[in-house]
């Protein structure tokens, strides 16, 4: 799998990502997960796998873009990996030495409040 040149603060193509339709007003916070990942002899790192908390794997398909990034989402930065999973383009963010998704936060229950 050849991986994609990192660049530094450029600006991606719109309509890539969770919630590109535009409207998604969905909150998000920053969730960490495990990822198994593979680095090459320059210090490349390509994420193979991420594994949720529940133990369940989801197999990076491919990734398209590694950038520098901040998350408006989360308000955090880091290297933002472009990913392909299960046909579902979505990012994934390595902030070293962790990693972490957007993940939607529930709505919160009309019993809570």
């Amino acid at each position: 799998m050849e991986m994609p040149r990192v660049t530094p603060h450029a600006r991606g193509p719109r309509g890539v990502g969770p919630g590109a339709g535009g409207g998604e007003t969905v909150p998000r916070r920053r969730l960490y997960v495990e990822v198994e990942s593979r680095t090459d002899a320059e210090g490349r790192i390509t994420p193979l796998v991420v594994v949720w908390r529940d133990g369940v794997r989801y197999h990076i398909d491919r990734v398209t873009e590694a950038r520098e990034a901040y998350s408006p989402r989360t308000c955090s930065a880091g290297l933002r990996y472009s990913v392909c999973v299960g046909g579902t383009q979505t990012y994934l963010f390595y902030e070293g030495p962790r990693w972490f998704v957007e993940a939607k936060v529930p709505p919160a229950s009309p019993d809570a409040l």
